[in-house]
C-alpha cells in the first residue's frame, strides 16, 4: 500500500486481460472471456479485492474459470480437484493456474457468494507465463 496504482499491462509481458470489475452484491456474477492464443503455456488468472476489516472475510467473492472444453477450475484449489467445486471462503485473493492451457476462449466468472457490507468491486488479471 502507498505506492500508487500498478499498471499491469506494462508490468507483465503477456497480459491477456486486466480489468477493474463492477461492484457486486450477494448472488451477482460478472462473466468475462479470456482468449488464449496458443496452447502449451501456463495460464494464470488472479482475482483480488479489498475487504472490510474483521477477523474473517466480511465479503466473499469466488473465482470460477471454465476452459474451452468445459472443465471448471476454482480459485485456490488444485486443478486436479476433479468434479467438486470447493470454494475458498477465507481469502480475498484467489488464483487459478492451469499448466499447458488449451487454446481458445476461457470463461471467467466472479461470483459474489456473500456480500454483507456495501457492494464489492474487484480487480482481475490473466497472464500467460
Amino acid at each position: 500500500q502507498g505506492f500508487g496504482r500498478v499498471n499491469l499491462d506494462r508490468s507483465v509481458k503477456r497480459a491477456l486481460t486486466t480489468l477493474d470489475g463492477p461492484g457486486l452484491k450477494t448472488g451477482d456474477k460478472s462473466t468475462f472471456t479470456v482468449k488464449v492464443p496458443t496452447a502449451s503455456n501456463t495460464l494464470r488468472i488472479a482475482l483480488c479485492y479489498s475487504d472490510f476489516p474483521g477477523p474473517v472475510l466480511i465479503n466473499n467473492l469466488n473465482l470460477i474459470v471454465t476452459d474451452p472444453a468445459g472443465k471448471r477450475y476454482v480459485g485456490n484449489q488444485p486443478s486436479s480437484a476433479g468434479g467438486t467445486l470447493t470454494l475458498d471462503s477465507t481469502n480475498n485473493v484467489e488464483v487459478v493456474q492451469v499448466g499447458k492451457a488449451k487454446k481458445g476462449n476461457w470463461t471467467v466468472d466472479v461470483v459474489a457468494s456473500n456480500v454483507s457490507t456495501g457492494s464489492q468491486d474487484f480487480a482481475l488479471a490473466a497472464v500467460l507465463v
